[in-house]
């Protein structure tokens, strides 16, 4: 909507030289004068959007203190959310209220749904109106209570009050060829006759509905009810549903059924397999009418228990957090998960609140146990045990047998250890300061002591050949077999005399050392260091802190001043790089820490801040955190990809299975396209002879990681090939030829996901003669004869610029969708997401030559079963369409750190990174397997698209090649053995 007033700012737009043009351009000026009159009123009259901006705080919170009913999500990706004060939309950033077709303020929204088709229902003040394309349709229906909306394929189902049975009705609601809605009662078409008298639909009471592309699930008196192709299927006590009231519906991404009441859970799926579980605590009854459920891609479900939230996990578990109570949230009014993983919470008088997924935080302190006293480090041994290192000493603590939690310490040891670091055998390593270096054995629980004639600063760093690297008061320490260690620390190897603070390596594999005012970094191959950087010289003196970004960027902390980013060259001077314009600002920095994902975390004592590849967030202790004091350096993820952070009070374990979730597919939308001040999204999309500028501006409507997008696009006959831009527009001049035939699609390099591609298609109508000219020039002269002569071409002036002015200030939002020139471009495989060959081939490579003893890695390499078959009988565009899924299916189902990439053709290959046991990766690859076997619908059809695997994990001697070839030899040998299996290789 922003882009129709952008279009609109372009089209009234007038040259000022223009305007001074002698007599002989006058007919040219009337012209324009005429179609912008014109448009004008057209746009007045027809498009009743008006901007109204709702304030939003840090991206999270907004609408003011209406009270918000409902959300909704159309077919663009457009959010809309309904209230007491009206209708808003947004496409990523601020929200525009919505007016009706009257240009009348919707009130009293109470629910809203958004078709497949980008069409719109919307319940307000029992009234409907139906928005198809930019207009809205009041909905031939009579209202007398409370309202339901559900979407089944193309069309909305409405559930007014509790069904026929309690004097209300169920109905279908679809819009005719003129986009006018079209009313039906709902009916049971098994054999085209309306619904019998028994039917459940009609003879007992209906609470809730939800619904997926073919299914209707609702709420039936004390059971469920399915429909399905016309029919419908009551699911009772006799199937093994409790008789109870359910309150809450929704349906998993696999089309399983989620159901609550009060005190039961159930799932029912596609299969008809029902599982009924208790939920773990009991809700007061007159709590039930906030009672929501919201199922996420990674297979979680969330719901509310009376001030609090409780989250199944995928494997079954229930977890309850106090994150309502926290942010003041006694109650949910309403609560939306959007395309994106994004969870929206609205409360009575507290606006609404959006989270980038779920953040689900584990405190460990006193009231669990644990020391209240400064942490420093968290490791987690191979057994799944914790060692802490405290001001109290080490503690020595179990973990459950699904590693979720910590139970009560095994041992406490009076030892100093600032920082903790495991080896590939699984020894635990210990840095203190007068302790000397700590070698734990997790297995026995054994405690050795490695002396040091220097204190030990508590740096510490593992290479690729298992050496470890120890910063010294005085100097850098090596132990170059850390499986029979020396009985003490030998001498400084380089770098005497100066203190070493921290300890990376780089993206090559060379050594970084901090000292108090340099920074050092090794030369290849020598135990060299040369100066890179001098602190001093930055305002950062006495360096304290330091990471290396995948991109090979060091970020440098100081006790003297804040944060630096530098880029060091391989030859010249280092660079001192900026930060974006939007990061915050860090006085003292206590912890720096890069994930596997490539994500930077900053500790200070005002909590924690991360810089993700959607951009920068924070966390405090009203996000969570158990203190906003991080210790200094104690920063660890753990096996599984979450995090730990040691705080002056104990400290918080972040998991990542809700707070990083897979993204699904973006989509695409063309908002304007015109030829001169022609609309090409018209119907007919046709321009007459003479208009020769081509502009088109799209978006891809997003809630998380808008800031990397890149737009591909293509004009036919005209571009010999495809144009990868972060701009939001393309504008074409003298564009020739009778046709228009334009393609875009969004895409993320960064996350490997990309979107669904945007057409345009328009021709050239036929020409006017020189008749039909001359009329015009003779009738737009007269027309500006009278403006002059009237005084109105001046008030015309004035209304233009003032309409210029406000649709340069609605576009504002347009224009902050411009997206950032992505690096990994060259990386990516355009049709999967997934890594191309070369990238894949080059990541293992350099995963074999960096494995330290009795480490493995495991490749599997998927083949689809008959693709030739799927190609011959859907054809070509299907077969693309099922290895984008395979794709997409590919970067949701892989676990932390494993790499995916398209190997050639219908060939992908995984590459399983540090496999500590062989039984698990097989376990993963069987699951993967499954996923990807699942039916694809194309279309109207379904497609059955199983594959073949091979799995091989690493010999002695393997190299990339014989690696693969043993892959590929045990997937041959599934082939021939009847395909749709996974093969280990021997």
């Amino acid at each position: 909507m922003r882009n129709l007033n952008y279009t609109f700012c372009e089209l009234f737009y007038f040259n000022h030289d223009e305007l001074k043009q002698p007599s002989i351009n006058i007919i040219l000026l009337c012209v324009k004068l005429t179609i912008s009159i014109f448009l004008l009123f057209f746009i007045f009259f027809s498009y009743s959007v008006r901007a109204e901006t709702i304030r939003l705080f840090d991206a999270q919170t907004g609408v003011g203190n209406a009270i918000v009913n409902a959300f909704a999500q159309d077919s663009n990706g457009f959010l809309y959310v309904g209230t007491t004060a009206g209708l808003y939309v947004s496409s990523g950033g601020e929200f525009t209220r919505v007016d009706n077709e009257n240009n009348a303020i919707f009130k009293n929204v109470t629910a809203l749904a958004g078709g497949s088709d980008g069409s719109l229902l919307v319940g307000a003040d029992n009234a409907l109106w139906m928005r198809t394309g930019f207009s809205f349709h009041k909905v031939p229906l009579k209202l007398n209570a409370k309202l339901q909306f559900s979407v089944l394929g193309k069309d909305f189902i409405v559930l007014v009050g509790e069904g026929a049975a309690k004097g209300g009705g169920l109905w279908r609601i679809h819009h005719d060829a003129r986009k006018m809605p079209v009313v039906e009662r709902f009916e049971d078409d098994t054999q085209h006759v309306p619904i019998l008298l028994g039917n459940p639909l009609t003879t007992l009471s209906l609470h809730v509905l939800s619904s997926s592309e073919e299914t209707l699930w609702i709420a039936c008196g004390r059971a469920l009810c399915r429909n399905r192709d016309g029919s419908t299927v009551v699911f009772g006590t006799r199937e093994g549903i409790p008789a109870d009231e359910w309150l809450a519906l929704t349906i998993a991404p696999d089309g399983t059924l989620i159901a609550r009441s009060a005190i039961h859970f159930v799932r029912i799926s596609v299969d008809k397999d029902i599982d009924v579980e208790d939920i773990p605590t009991s809700s007061s009854r007159s709590s039930t009418s906030s009672f929501f459920l919201i199922a996420t891609q990674s297979g979680s479900v969330i719901t509310q228990e009376n001030s609090s939230l409780l989250i199944r996990s995928s494997s079954g578990q229930w977890k309850s957090t106090n994150f309502l109570s926290k942010h003041k949230l006694g109650s949910v009014s309403s609560a939306f998960i959007d395309r994106e993983e994004g969870i929206w919470l609205a409360s009575p008088n507290h606006g609404i609140m959006r989270l980038a997924g779920f953040s689900v935080w584990e405190n460990y302190g006193t009231e669990r146990g644990f020391p209240a006293t400064r942490i420093s480090a968290i490791r987690r041994d191979n057994f799944g045990a914790f060692w802490l290192a405290t001001e109290q000493g080490l503690f020595h603590y179990s973990s459950h047998d699904n590693g979720d939690d910590i139970k009560l310490p095994i041992g406490h040891y009076n030892i100093d250890v600032r920082s903790l670091l495991r080896t590939g055998d699984g020894t635990i390593w210990g840095a203190g300061k007068s302790s000397g270096l700590v070698r734990i054995n997790p297995e026995t629980g054994n405690i050795i002591t490695l002396p040091s004639q220097a204190s030990l600063t508590g740096a510490m760093a593992l290479d690729s050949a298992g050496r470890l690297w120890i910063g010294t008061a005085q100097g850098i320490v090596r132990i170059d077999d850390p499986l029979h260690p020396p009985s003490r620390l030998s001498k400084a190897l380089v770098l005497n005399d100066r203190r070493i603070n921290a300890l990376q390596f780089d993206q090559f594999g060379r050594l970084l050392a901090l000292t108090d005012n340099v920074l050092f970094r090794q030369k290849p191959g020598e135990d060299y260091f040369e100066p890179q950087i001098d602190l001093i010289e930055l305002g950062i003196g006495d360096g304290r802190l330091m990471t290396v970004t995948m991109s090979n960027e060091v970020w440098v902390a100081g006790i003297r001043g804040g944060l630096r980013k530098i880029e060091l060259r391989e030859e010249g001077s280092a660079i001192l790089s900026s930060f974006s314009r939007n990061a915050p600002y860090i006085e003292v920095v206590t912890s720096l820490f890069r994930d596997t994902r490539g994500w930077i975390w900053i500790g200070s004592s005002r909590g924690l801040n991360v810089l993700t590849s959607s951009g920068w967030r924070h966390f405090d202790v009203n996000s969570g955190l158990i203190s906003n004091h991080i210790i200094y350096g104690a920063i660890n993820e753990d096996d599984d990809g979450s995090l730990w952070f040691g705080t002056d009070s104990g400290m918080s374990h972040l998991t990542a299975e809700h707070i990083f979730p897979a993204l699904p597919e973006l989509h695409t939308c063309i908002t304007s396209a015109y030829i001169n001040s022609v609309n090409l999204l018209g119907n007919p999309r046709i321009w007459s002879d003479g208009e020769r500028n081509l502009s088109v501006n799209f978006v891809a409507p997003t809630f998380v990681g808008s800031n990397d997008l890149n737009y591909r696009y293509i004009l036919e006959n005209v571009d010999t090939a495809p144009h990868t831009e972060n701009e939001t527009f393309a504008n074409y001049s003298n564009v020739q030829g009778q046709q228009i035939s334009f393609d875009v699609q969004a895409i993320d390099f960064i996350n490997a996901r990309s979107a669904n591609h945007a057409h345009l298609a328009a021709h050239m109508g036929s020409g006017l003669g020189r008749s039909s000219r001359f009329l015009i020039a003779f009738v737009s002269c007269g027309f500006l004869f009278f403006l002059i002569s009237g005084g109105s071409y001046r008030r015309y002036v004035m209304v233009r610029q003032k309409n210029i002015d406000r649709a340069v200030r609605d576009r504002t939002r347009v224009m902050e969708e411009i997206q950032a020139q992505l690096r990994q471009q060259s990386r990516v495989d355009g049709l999967t997401g997934l890594l191309n060959r070369r990238t894949a081939l080059d990541e293992l490579s350099y995963l074999i030559s960096s494995l330290a003893p009795g480490e493995l890695i495991a490749v599997s390499l998927i083949d689809i079963d008959h693709f030739k078959l799927i190609n011959d009988t859907f054809g070509h565009q299907a077969g693309d369409f099922v290895l984008e899924q395979y794709g997409l299916r590919l970067r949701q189902t892989s676990g932390p750190g494993v790499m995916a990439g398209r190997y050639g053709g219908e060939e992908l290959i995984i590459i399983y990174p540090i496999v500590r046991k062989i039984q698990s990766v097989i376990e993963e690859a069987n699951t993967l397997h499954r996923v990807l076997c699942m039916p694809i619908r194309v279309e109207e059809s379904i497609v059955v698209a199983t594959c073949s695997i091979g799995l091989a994990i690493i010999s002695p001697g393997d190299t990339p090649e014989s690696l693969i070839g043993r892959a590929d030899r045990a997937l041959y040998k599934g082939k021939r053995g009847g395909r749709n299996c996974l093969i280990i290789a021997d």
